[in-house]
């Protein structure tokens, strides 16, 4: 276990060196942009009031993400600590930041889960019908901003990327009801790839069906506290829906105050627009934390709201409160739990 968690320290490193230097080339860029002189002029417009707000509104962040799985955890384990909820979505959120489109936030708060006791199955299940609130709001944000906020989309190029992203996030509903009602579709994945695996003669077919057979076994759990949510707790899974809006408004009002911050006059709806497209591409990125296409994401995308000279002040701000400091939590909650990895075993 020791050696595997050393294997895994190599790799986070990297991405969190990458995800630095990344992010500092894309606050350069927009330095170079806007001008230095101006850039730096804007630290002397920032307001104390405003930053502690946003700050605290960090807390209410973290706090949202963990109530999130807990409104879950709770039902498949009574009496669960909070904090197990907790310390899931901010190990989540760090290793989100460190590595590509986010590729292992998912595995390390379903790590920290079925350490805490949850079994595997029905910590899949939670993800899933957490990630099935995300995808709702985001449409219902891309049809809010395409059907009411017409006159505060200030650039045809959001509106154009706004409508892209309604057909993006209809896929995305498709592919998750298959995966909600669908599971044997999954089952069919994991079969054929083991029939690929058995062609070669150095794996043993019987470790390749065992693993299959587990694979199966766990896709059958997750599909069974997935109906158990649906059909027997619907009110937890729009309590979830419910708390992704406010999880994501949460957010962009951090943004927003960082504006107010700055004194700027931005109408919170005008930066919604752009803030849910930056959203989106961060979520979808290909680089660790979305570090450098986030940072000029938002320089174009809110450079009809935010002055050039503000901008790189802004974006490094906000890049710091809503993912920097969230991810730094992260990191000591994944620090412990690697330790303690490799001290117990998880749970079936």
């Amino acid at each position: 276990m020791k050696r595997k968690l050393s294997k895994l320290a190599g790799p986070l490193r990297r991405g969190v060196l990458l995800l630095t230097v990344l992010s500092l080339g894309g606050i350069a860029a927009l330095v170079i942009a806007a001008g230095g002189r101006e850039s730096l002029a804007a630290f002397g417009s920032l307001s104390p009031g405003y930053v502690l707000a946003a700050l605290l509104l960090v807390g209410l962040d973290l706090l949202l993400g963990g109530l999130r799985n807990h409104i879950f955890i709770r039902r498949i384990q009574p009496g669960a600590d909070f904090m197990l909820s907790f310390r899931a979505n901010a190990a989540n959120m760090f290793m989100g930041a460190v590595t590509p489109s986010q590729g292992l936030g998912g595995p390390a708060q379903l790590a920290v889960l079925n350490l805490g006791g949850i079994p595997l199955g029905a910590a899949v299940s939670v993800s899933v019908l957490n990630f099935t609130g995300t995808i709702l709001f985001f449409g219902t944000g891309v049809a809010a901003a395409l059907l009411f906020f017409q006159r505060w989309i200030l650039s045809g190029t959001i509106r154009s990327i706004l409508w892209g992203c309604a057909g993006l996030f209809l896929v995305a509903m498709v592919m998750l009801a298959a995966a909600l009602f669908k599971p044997s579709w999954i089952k069919g994945i994991f079969h054929g790839a083991a029939s690929l695996l058995k062609r070669v003669p150095r794996i043993p077919t019987a470790r390749i069906l065992r693993v299959e057979s587990f694979l199966a076994g766990k896709v059958d759990e997750y599909h069974g506290w997935c109906l158990e949510f649906l059909l027997r707790s619907p009110g937890v899974v729009m309590l979830s829906v419910l708390l992704t809006v406010v999880l994501y408004l949460n957010k962009f009002t951090i943004s927003w105050l960082i504006a107010r911050g700055l004194g700027l006059d931005a109408a919170w709806a005008a930066m919604f627009s752009s803030l849910y497209l930056v959203t989106f591409i961060s979520y979808f990125a290909p680089s660790p934390g979305a570090g450098g296409i986030a940072e000029v994401a938002t320089g174009i995308l809110l450079s009809p709201i935010i002055p050039g000279g503000y901008l790189p002040l802004f974006t490094l701000l906000n890049r710091a409160f809503i993912l920097f400091i969230p991810a730094g939590i992260g990191f000591l909650t994944a620090v412990g739990t690697l330790k303690n990895l490799g001290s117990q075993g998880p749970s079936d």
